[in-house]
């Protein structure tokens, strides 16, 4: 791991849709820097195992949460296992993206609804149930990164076995 800046030494990070491109590599960035990262996915399980493993094999922390940022149930199930296992959440950055590959004109409403559901309406979710793991007073700021290019399929609450002591 690089030399860690201050700023992010000790905090905790929850990077949703981490499993690979722009998500992984600020995942690893973080925990490069210092920072406790939780990595997230909704069904590259798989991915995200590798890279919270490639983390810790790089001398980071990192663990992994399976869970769909489109259905709340999940969001909420996933804010409660932070909750339990970490108590607290400094950083949440909205990398999740999904859609249909579809042309627009053949493009289905419920292709839509899955589009808004992960890139945007997600992150009304992931502030209600996450807001309350943060510091009272935290600066928060609201990014997202969408594309229409990936199809993500639900996926079930999977954090067990993925946390380090």
């Amino acid at each position: 791991m690089r030399d860690e800046l201050p700023g992010f030494t000790g905090k905790v990070a929850l990077v949703v849709g981490s499993s690979r491109g722009l998500g992984r590599r600020i995942a690893e960035l973080l925990a490069g820097q210092g920072a406790r990262v939780i990595v997230n996915s909704a069904s590259t399980a798989v991915d995200g195992r590798i890279v919270a493993r490639s983390i810790r094999d790089a001398g980071g922390q990192a663990q992994y949460i399976c869970a769909d940022v489109s259905r709340e149930d999940q969001v909420a199930a996933m804010a409660e296992v932070v909750r339990e296992r970490v108590g607290r959440l400094d950083i949440v950055i909205h990398c999740a993206a999904g859609g249909s590959e579809a042309r627009v004109m053949d493009a289905t409403l419920p292709m839509f609804e899955r589009t808004f559901s992960v890139n945007s309406y997600s992150l009304v979710t992931l502030a209600r149930h996450l807001s309350p793991l943060m510091p009272s007073g935290a600066p928060q700021t609201t990014e997202s990164r969408s594309t229409t290019k990936t199809s993500v399929e639900p996926a079930g609450i999977k954090g067990e076995g993925d946390w380090l002591p």
